[in-house]
């Protein structure tokens, strides 16, 4: 009798350890592929200017943008769906729902745009010489890029664009009139 009570026992202890547990699904705010991210981290002290962080399976580098912020680019690769992001040195956790970007013009149309837009603007740039890094990057992308590459390129700029057309200031103005005087 002491066997069974010994041997119930031992069961009872073994279905009462801690399981594994699963995580609950928890849904974050939407990023999209090649987006920059900012985290507004107010309150922690930010003592680097880089911290290395886990984006779903993927360790990645997140930059200090100012005192209160950090940023990163979402990876083409990134894996789609519920994603959790661990800054372990700061013990920060953040969820996040990774989507594709949807391109409604083709890569040319997108980036045309973004053309116009610059050239509109470097025109008027005297001092600049005709090796700018916007210049490097119009040559490569009209002379040397693939068609992923230029589709790469394309989501990035339009799941960033509010950020990189305010570059070129007075946006709202100027390119209205570039692109309709094409």
């Amino acid at each position: 009798m002491k066997k069974f009570i010994v041997l119930f026992l031992v069961l009872i202890l073994c279905n009462c350890r801690k399981k594994d547990t699963v995580e609950p699904s928890v849904k974050g705010d939407d990023v999209y592929l090649y987006q920059l991210v900012t985290l507004d981290v107010t309150g922690v002290e930010l003592t680097k200017s880089e911290y290395k962080a886990t984006f779903g399976k993927s360790t990645i580098d997140i930059i200090k943008t100012d005192a209160n912020t950090l940023g990163f680019v979402v990876s083409p690769d990134a894996d789609l769906g519920n994603t959790k992001l661990v800054i372990s040195e700061l013990n920060i956790t953040r969820h996040y729902n990774v989507l594709k970007p949807v391109m409604t013009q083709s890569a040319d149309e997108t980036i045309g745009r973004f053309i116009a837009l610059g050239d509109s603007f470097w025109e008027k740039q005297p001092d600049i010489g005709p090796d700018n890094v916007y210049n490097q990057f119009k040559n490569y992308y009209a002379n040397h890029a693939t068609a992923e590459e230029k589709e790469g390129m394309a989501m990035f700029y339009s799941v960033n664009k509010a950020a990189i057309d305010q570059m070129y200031p007075p946006y709202e103005v100027h390119i209205s009139k570039v692109v309709h005087s094409r």
